[in-house]
């Protein structure tokens, strides 16, 4: 145990603990939540997969049908942009 010199020595030393556990407490807290992106993300690429999946079903007949996308340029850039955040979450 810690050799204090007073009671003021003692209080200081309690607030520094509670302190030190307070941080501890946020990073745990910070940890759950990169978990909860990071798990919120795997299902959004999985949804995104399925839903990829079903448009090239769905997008052949609709181009012998004369349907043409007028978002394409859009979806570049966007995928551009998802792919330099993943790079900075992983």
């Amino acid at each position: 145990m810690k050799g204090f010199d007073g009671i003021k020595d003692q209080q200081k030393w309690l607030r520094e603990a509670a302190e030190e556990e307070r941080e501890c407490e946020e990073c745990e807290g910070l940890r759950d939540d990169v978990a909860t992106l990071k798990s919120l993300v795997s299902k959004l690429d999985e949804y995104i997969a399925l839903m990829d999946a079903e448009l090239n079903e769905t997008a052949g007949q609709a181009v012998l049908h004369g349907w043409q996308s007028s978002r394409v340029n859009e979806g570049i850039l966007m995928r551009k942009e998802i792919a330099a955040l993943r790079g900075e979450v992983t």
